[in-house]
Order: structure tokens, then sequence, then C-alpha cells
């Protein structure tokens, strides 16, 4: 899950059973790494920083994907269920970490 920060900071931690896949997308800090277990130092991994508007050129993507969406009159009915599906497994891992239970996700 990805939360805004006034300190221009993101993180994704992708932790399995093998070790953790950590990327930084802050301007500052940008990159990636993988840190496998036990405890070694983390890796780099090459990445490169891409070029555009906020969060990284998604928000460009987003309105292009928007106006487009508008001009040929789509249905935005599949738009609604993929993000009502994007929030429900973020809220839905929340809920499995403070209960330490699974979770169903009830369709639309």
């Amino acid at each position: 899950m990805a939360v805004p920060s006034q300190l221009d900071e993101r993180r994704f931690d992708l932790i399995g059973t093998e070790g953790e896949i950590i990327a930084n997308m802050s301007r500052h800090a940008y990159g990636m790494s993988i840190k496998r277990l036990p405890e070694e130092e983390p890796e780099p991994v090459p990445v490169e920083m891409p070029e555009g508007g906020g969060h990284m050129v998604g928000d460009v993507r987003l309105m292009a994907d928007f106006l487009s969406r508008i001009e040929s009159g789509a249905d935005p009915a599949e738009d609604i269920q993929l993000a009502y599906h994007s929030g429900s497994v973020a809220f839905a891992a929340i809920e499995s970490i403070e209960t330490g239970g699974m979770v169903d996700i009830p369709s639309l």
C-alpha cells in the first residue's frame, strides 16, 4: 500500500519467505534493493528514475487515461471495479494484520 508523505518520500517493501524487496521512490533516494534472509546486507538493483509528473509519472498516465475514456465515451464500470478491488485488498491486508486471520473480500 502506498501512503502519501509530506517529506516527498515513498517506499514499498515486499516481504516474502526468502527475504525482502525494497523500493525507495523519493526524488532524493530513488532505487531498489533485495535483502535476502538471514539478515544479509541489501543488494542494489539498477533502476532508472522515470521523468514526468507527480507520483513518478503515474499522475500523467492517470490523467491521459481519464481524458481518453471521456473522449471515447467508455463505460466506467470496469474502472470502478478495479478501484474497488485495489482498495479492498489494501484494507483487507490491514485487517488481516490486526486480526491475524483471513479476510473475505466481497464482489461488487
